[in-house]
């Protein structure tokens, strides 16, 4: 066990993007080309009407997509997933935990910390850049709402497990969406460079979150006793 927690401790200091990189810099991004947000995620761009209004207007429409994909992402790393990850830190689910899975959690939780963090620097950097200052946006995103829906029907003791279950697989998914977006081809390179880096931890924390879905998949003890049924 000694030997599991050394390793994920090396690992985490190798490789996670809070020890390992520094800040992007828009300033210092080598070419200024490509969109911050793709056109193939905002259709509406593309409308006649929009397309009529010209470049400026077009995007004006894609930044401030980018601006809204930037604070889904620091809700969701913050009130949903460290929410969630925080039942396996403080033991408020209906198993215990190991130690060991339970220190991992906390590298979780300063990650998405990190990336909230690393999401809201960029939009203020892309604000600063464009002159674009960003709507008022709801901050209700569709994860949450799908989460807060499906609680209402389930007994309140069984919220912790649930909403860490819906974390597991959204996790999983959120990874996929991320690695479909740097894969746009007019993606602008600070965008792409800074999703990059979130995705570099989000493959390694959905090892984490299929380990808590799935413990008996593992060598090493995830899973103690269970508290209630």
């Amino acid at each position: 066990m000694a030997g599991d927690l050394h390793r994920t401790q090396k690992h985490w200091e190798t490789y996670s993007t809070i020890r390992s990189r520094p800040m992007r810099d828009l300033s210092q991004t080598q070419a200024h080309t490509g969109n911050y947000y793709p056109v193939s995620r905002q259709p509406i761009c593309i409308h006649p009407d929009i397309v009529k209004l010209g470049e400026e207007v077009q995007q004006t429409i894609l930044v401030q997509s980018a601006y809204r994909y930037l604070l889904d992402i620091t809700v969701l790393e913050t009130e949903i997933v460290n929410r969630a990850t925080l039942y396996i830190t403080s033991n408020k689910l209906p198993v215990a935990l190991s130690g060991a899975l339970r220190r991992d959690a906390l590298t979780i939780i300063i990650d998405e910390a990190y990336h909230a963090y690393v999401a809201l620097d960029c939009l203020m950097q892309i604000e600063q850049f464009t002159g674009v200052k960003p709507l008022s946006f709801e901050y209700d995103i569709s994860v949450e709402v799908a989460i807060n829906h499906a609680k209402e029907r389930l007994p309140e003791k069984m919220h912790p497990a649930f909403e860490l279950i819906a974390v597991c697989i959204a996790e999983n998914t959120n990874t996929q969406d991320i690695l479909d977006m740097i894969k746009e081809k007019e993606l602008h390179g600070f965008m792409k460079n800074i999703l990059t880096d979130h995705y570099a931890d989000e493959a390694r924390h959905s090892v984490f979150f299929e380990k808590v879905l799935y413990p008996n998949r593992f060598k090493q003890q995830v899973l103690i006793s269970e508290n209630y049924h």
